[in-house]
């Protein structure tokens, strides 16, 4: 099968990943919307061309009558910007095609964004995780830093769930720097529209986990964007 890896480990080991679970799942089929029951937390729904999409900026639930493949996006909370242009570390990135869900209630959790940094911490500006039930979590952006005590760093950690088959890209979001070393993110353009993600250090977009931008002299800097989960299946 072309464009299939398959992993003997728990963790993939590159960025961008084709992988594939064999077994009762390979003939699952392409959830549609009508498969979606019903959501809460407010989601977004619109659609581009063949799919509809669910974007949830802010927490919730999405229940399936039935299980499928669906393409997904889970982005965690970037990192607050500290003082003297030590940028914030954006959020994780995790995106996949063709993610098995089970039949149900999956619960929605969206990664806030951390505040700006403080003078000398390396914590205090920390996002927090964004998550779709136990099948993908994205981790959060920490916070930076004054005078290269505490850059911030990207966000880190699993690259979703490999007992589910998909193909899917998954990485530290971008790391902090100084000044223009910040992080460049990535372009996903599963709402129909390209929209970059998980940038270190550019300043608050909303439900883009992007890491603050840091302060210059002694000024504070700017707080992380918040997270973000995308969920596209098919129309009817």
């Amino acid at each position: 099968m072309s464009g299939i890896k398959r992993f003997l480990s728990g963790r993939p080991t590159s960025e961008f990943l084709d992988y594939q679970k064999y077994g009762s799942q390979s003939g699952a089929a392409t959830l549609k919307s009508t498969d979606v029951t019903s959501t809460t937390g407010s989601p977004t729904i619109t659609t581009s061309g063949i799919y509809t999409i669910y974007k949830f900026t802010g927490s919730g639930t999405i229940v399936l009558g039935k299980a499928g493949l669906c393409d997904v996006l889970v982005v965690g909370g970037g990192g607050g910007g500290g003082r003297e242009s030590q940028n914030g570390g954006a959020g994780q990135m995790l995106e996949y095609n063709f993610l098995f869900l089970t039949e149900g209630t999956h619960i929605v959790t969206i990664g806030g964004g951390g505040v700006a940094g403080n003078a000398y911490g390396s914590g205090t500006g920390e996002g927090t995780n964004t998550s779709l039930g136990s099948i993908a979590t994205a981790s959060k952006g920490f916070g930076g830093g004054k005078n290269g005590y505490a850059f911030g760093g990207g966000g880190v950690g699993a690259a979703g769930d490999l007992s589910n088959f998909a193909s899917g890209r998954s990485g530290a979001g971008g790391a902090g720097g100084f000044g223009s070393g910040a992080g460049t993110g990535k372009a996903s353009s599963i709402t129909g529209t390209s929209v970059t993600y998980a940038s270190a250090g550019s300043g608050f977009v909303a439900n883009t986990g992007n890491g603050g931008y840091g302060g210059g002299g002694e000024s504070n800097g700017g707080p992380g964007s918040t997270g973000v989960v995308i969920i596209r299946v098919r129309t009817n």
